[in-house]
């Protein structure tokens, strides 16, 4: 605009060099996008759907690893009542020591057993836990990227000079190129 022309309200009276703003509001939207990339990766790693409150006790490994200790610990007490039969039957002569012996190491076993499978099924849940802190991680990444997002934008925005209320110009302190 010159001076003494009348400019409305609104009006685009100057557009200043928006190559780097765009470069950067680009960039900082592919960002955007690789953080909620990362946010759903890390929720399908633990099973968590959208708006869906963790329970460690639904992830699918968990519930494998639960399953496979009630399993072993199953096993465990059927292993224990048949030494503790075999062993009453040691005593009236029905069965051979050896056969005790050998039942009261698949019992033994098995204990061992179902400890191993309770401290696998702890150790899964505790992974799962973990995993859920990278949600938060990755939430709170993805909330960064936004902000740097927004930033971007309003940068680019400010590439444009609009008149902030209507009246006539009475100096123009800049020209092209300036």
């Amino acid at each position: 605009v010159d001076v003494g022309d009348y400019v409305k309200q609104g009006q685009v009276i100057a557009r200043l060099d928006d190559r780097d703003p765009k470069l950067r509001l680009e960039q900082a939207v592919a960002s955007q996008e690789q953080a909620e990339a990362a946010l759903r990766q890390a929720q399908s790693r633990i099973g968590l759907g959208a708006g869906q409150k963790f329970d460690p006790s639904t992830v699918p490994e968990v519930l494998s690893a639960k399953a496979a200790y009630d399993s072993a610990a199953a096993q465990a007490k059927q292993a224990e009542a048949d030494a503790g039969r075999y062993e009453n039957l040691v005593k009236t002569g029905d069965v051979s020591r050896s056969a005790y012996e050998k039942a009261r190491t698949s019992a033994d076993s098995a204990l061992a057993q179902a400890n191993s499978a309770r401290q696998q099924y702890e150790a899964t849940l505790n992974n799962a836990r973990q995993n859920f802190q990278g949600v938060s991680g990755a939430q709170a990444s993805l909330e960064g990227m936004r902000a740097q997002t927004e930033i971007a934008r309003k940068a680019v925005e400010d590439t444009i000079i609009r008149v902030p209320f209507s009246g006539y110009v009475s100096a123009r302190p800049i020209a092209s190129g300036q």
